[in-house]
Order: C-alpha cells, then structure tokens, then sequence
C-alpha cells in the first residue's frame, strides 16, 4: 500500500492543468494536519498494513505546511520512506526540510524560462525556483542528507526546447532528471470533457487541454485499446489517500471530496474503507467509466502513450518547418 497524505489543503500557485488551479469546489478542506494527527495514522497503517511509502503530498504544496520539518521526522520515526513533491517556490522551511531529509524530494517544472513556466505553473518564478534548487543543493550537502532529489520536468506543447536547458541545470546540482508529458486532472473533470458536460468545463479548461503535447482525444483513443486489458485499479487497490483531515478519498485522481470521500482513516479499518469506496455509487459510477476509457494506463510504462505525443511533436514542427514526414 502507498500512502499519500495532502498535510495542507492548499497550493501557492494555481496550475491549470491542475484541480488546485481549474476546480470550482467550494467545501475542499484547507488547514494543515496536526503532527499528533500524522502520528496516530502512521501507526494504524503500519498497524494494518506497512506502507511502502509515505508521500506528504497529493494535490496540494507541503512546503506551506508550518512544521513541515517535523512531519519528516515523524514518518522517519515509523522506519518508513518520506516521499515530497514540491513546485519549490518557497524557501521559508527547505532548511528544516533537508535536516530532516526525507527519502525522496521532487521537484515540478514546466520551463526555463518565465515566458515559459508561467503559462503551466501558474502565479510562480522559474528565477525564484532556480534560486532555490541552488539553496536546495547547499542544505543537502551541509547536512549530508542523502535524499533523492529529483527535477520532474512536464512537458507541453512549446517547451520541449527548454528541457535540455533545465536538464543542465538540474543536473549540475546533483539532482536526477526526469520527464513527463503533462495531463489535465482531476479525473472527475476528464470525464465531464469526455461526456461533453459543459457545466464543469471552462473555456480555459479547453485551452489547457489543447496545449497539451500528447494530445487529449487521441491519448483518449489510445488508453481505450487498453480498458479490457487493466483488469483491476492499482490506483484503486494500492494507494490509499488522506486529506489534511484524515478523510479518505477514492483515489489520488479524484479531488471533489464532497463527492469522493467516504470516510475518517481513523474511524474504520482498511478493509470496510475500502468496502466503502467500492460500494459508494458517486466512487462506483465515475471508477466504472475511468476504467472504461482505461484512464489507469496514463499510469503505466506504455511506449504507445509516449508515441503517440512524439508523434505529434513530430508533426508540428514538420508544419512549422514547411516539410511533411515521411513514414
């Protein structure tokens, strides 16, 4: 089981691609989690089953946690891996962060360059993260943390000339680079583009998805050849994901906890929550049309998925350069 817990219910930027940048929930729980909080569920995990991992992060930016420092410490008091993922435009508790060194520190980009970055990551600096990579570098080895830390690059439409700049950069700094073609979440709202609900689907919504380098439908058309193939979810059945409360969601996908949340970790035990997710009919209905379109695959090491955005990567710098390609 993976254990992944949002400690914070909010983020400092707004990302369009992301629920924390294009959702319209009103009631999504904001606050940080209380370490005696963290604690007590670490040890009804470990109690119920060992996580192999615990990532203080799902949605939203654990870098604004106050105590972010002493949240490490406790996961690294249970003997389990603590795993991070940042957009590290904040600076305010890298120190306390890297002298509790956490196993696992990534690191989200989406350029080099502001005109870039901006448009992914929005209300952020690639200066000020840069800037912080360097403080990031310097606490590691002043505390001879041997943290993975790792440049996560995303990668749209426009900015693919700017990897290689990031990855000189990163790599310079000791820190292990590694890519991704972006997405739009959450599911929930991938779903509403796929049935054409309009009413939970904005203009700039629109905008996003069409700057998306792997393209949307025919990413759609791929994951679908693959739906009979899943067999089961292991988003479903390996991950087990808390809010800054303690309330358990149906997967690290979704992010309308009105809908989605079925229950207090603490209150059940892990088998009848995940009894509860299965037999929610709102978590039964949208976990039955994700694997119809064999969403889960996005997940998986599939070639076809990556050549599919080569693809058309291909095809659009072809046009710009006035040549077809020939196959």
């Amino acid at each position: 089981m993976r254990l992944y817990i949002d400690v914070v219910g909010r983020c400092n930027l707004k990302c369009p691609s992301c629920p924390m940048g294009n959702a319209s929930v009103a009631d999504h729980v904001g606050g940080s989690m209380p370490p005696e909080l963290l604690r007590r569920i670490l040890e009804k995990a470990v109690g119920e089953t060992k996580p192999e991992f615990v990532g203080l992060y799902n949605w939203t930016e654990p870098l604004l946690h106050p105590r972010i420092g002493e949240l490490i410490e406790i996961v690294n008091g249970f003997g389990l891996p603590c795993y991070l993922s940042t957009n590290l435009n904040i600076a305010k508790r890298l120190d306390a962060v890297m002298k509790a060194a956490p196993y696992f520190l990534r690191i989200s980009v989406s350029g080099f360059t502001n005109d870039t970055y901006r448009k992914h990551h929005e209300g952020g600096d690639i200066e000020v993260v840069k800037a912080n990579m360097r403080t990031l570098a310097e606490l590691r080895d002043k505390y001879r943390a041997d943290t993975r830390i790792e440049l996560f690059y995303l990668r749209w439409q426009g900015n693919l000339d700017e990897e290689f700049l990031m990855q000189e950069y990163a790599e310079s700094l000791g820190f292990v680079f590694r890519t991704e073609w972006a997405w739009f979440s959450p599911i929930e709202k991938v779903l509403a583009v796929l049935s054409n609900d309009l009413t939970r689907v904005t203009m700039k919504d629109v905008a996003t998805i069409e700057r998306l380098a792997r393209p949307f439908r025919e990413t759609i058309q791929t994951t679908l050849k693959y739906a009979p193939m899943l067999g089961r979810c292991t988003f479903f059945d390996d991950y087990l994901v808390l809010d800054c409360a303690g309330r358990t969601a149906l997967c690290c996908g979704v992010y309308d906890q009105e809908r989605f949340t079925v229950g207090n970790y603490l209150d059940h035990p892990l088998a009848e929550l995940m009894r509860l997710k299965a037999a929610d009919p709102e978590c039964s209905q949208t976990c039955r049309q994700c694997m119809g379109y064999g969403l889960p695959a996005l997940g998986l090491d599939i070639p076809e998925l990556g050549n599919v955005a080569i693809e058309h990567v291909l095809k659009r710098y072809a046009a710009k350069l006035g040549v077809s390609l020939v196959s």
